[in-house]
């Protein structure tokens, strides 16, 4: 956006996770980024997630656990919940399911807090992780042998077979306040095809 526009000033509000796709808000002037920015430490952001997660989920359920760093894994990146945290803090997401493929759930993800992969630590916690997770509900041996094939090919989105390339987490909803004039925002991104994909029958 700043080469398209020249404008030196766009800059990220908030960030997503490398893997997962959807809406991220920019703002055009570092007064309106910082405005924003309010909105994400005040709590008062709506966020709403899509995941395809392992297994068949058959209920709406709610995990209430605190996430911290995790105490026994080499990855610094690794958060956990429970006595493998490290300084946890509260973490609560609400999960409802919304459609079912051949051995995989689609489920809505709503967090109130705003944890490092909050969403992907509590889905892993329970036992079922988000389709294409490099990092969570695996070894780290599975994931430092992906950093050291990226590193030797460049390529990320190397993935093993009959997995797709990159976890099934999506940003679907944000809703907030304008920053200048305060009237209700309700931004969407639909659905990519991975999810399709994933949800058809083989």
């Amino acid at each position: 956006l700043r080469e398209h526009t020249g404008n030196a000033a766009f800059g990220l509000v908030h960030r997503l996770d490398r893997e997962t796709s959807g809406v991220v808000v920019l703002a055009a002037t570092a007064d309106l980024r910082r405005a924003l920015q309010q909105q994400w430490h005040a709590g008062t952001v709506a966020k709403t997630y899509h995941a395809i997660v392992r297994g068949h989920v058959a209920a709406a359920f709610t995990v209430d656990l605190p996430i911290g760093r995790c105490r026994d894994s080499s990855i610094s990146l690794r958060r956990a919940t429970g006595s493998a945290a490290v300084d946890p803090l509260p973490a609560h997401t609400h999960f409802v399911p919304e459609a079912h493929g051949p051995g995989v759930t689609l489920l809505r993800c709503e967090p109130t807090t705003g944890r490092t992969h909050q969403i992907r630590v509590h889905l892993a916690a329970i036992g079922t992780p988000i389709v294409g997770d490099k990092l969570y509900g695996r070894p780290d041996r599975d994931y430092l042998a992906f950093v050291a094939a990226v590193k030797q090919n460049g390529d990320g989105r190397t993935a093993a077979s009959g997995e797709p390339d990159r976890q099934l987490l999506h940003a679907s909803e944000l809703r907030l306040l304008h920053p200048i004039h305060g009237a209700p925002l309700h931004l969407r991104a639909p659905l990519p095809t991975a999810f399709a994909t994933a949800l058809s029958p083989q």
